[in-house]
């Protein structure tokens, strides 16, 4: 259950990255840069989403396992996935008004690209480690 849940999430997370990645050129982003900007507001929003039913829901029942392995991964995903918020979080304020994007729209691509990739391995790596687990447990 969680982790059909849990995919359709990152399905979400992807598609809205992708829809902006495909943006990401700099005659769109002098046009249309409040476009990009209430996606990246939809980012942000589905991301808060998840990760709150991660600190609420998974992580909590992770760590009451009896298996100090699961908790020690757990215990690593917790604390990976703080920095990665922190991240997004720092990016979505350093770029939230349209003209931030246009003055530098070279440096905003490039931003955008990495804290992107950065969100996709964090999801390939939940999906590949995280979520087995979870479908072990059930």
């Amino acid at each position: 259950m969680y982790t059909t849940v849990g995919r359709n999430q990152h399905t979400a997370l992807l598609d809205t990255a992708a829809h902006i990645t495909d943006l990401l050129n700099i005659d769109e982003l002098m046009v249309n840069a409040s476009q990009i900007l209430d996606l990246i507001t939809e980012l942000a929003g589905k991301l808060d989403v998840h990760l709150a039913m991660e600190d609420e829901i998974l992580y909590p029942k992770l760590l009451k396992q009896s298996d100090e392995k699961i908790q020690s991964i757990t215990k690593d995903f917790i604390a990976e996935m703080g920095g990665i918020e922190n991240a997004f979080h720092d990016y979505q304020k350093k770029w939230s008004n349209y003209s931030e994007i246009q003055n530098d729209p070279e440096r905003f691509i490039k931003r955008t690209k990495a804290v992107f990739n950065v969100l996709a391995e964090r999801i390939k790596k939940e999906e590949q480690i995280m979520y087995k687990i979870i479908d072990d447990l059930m």
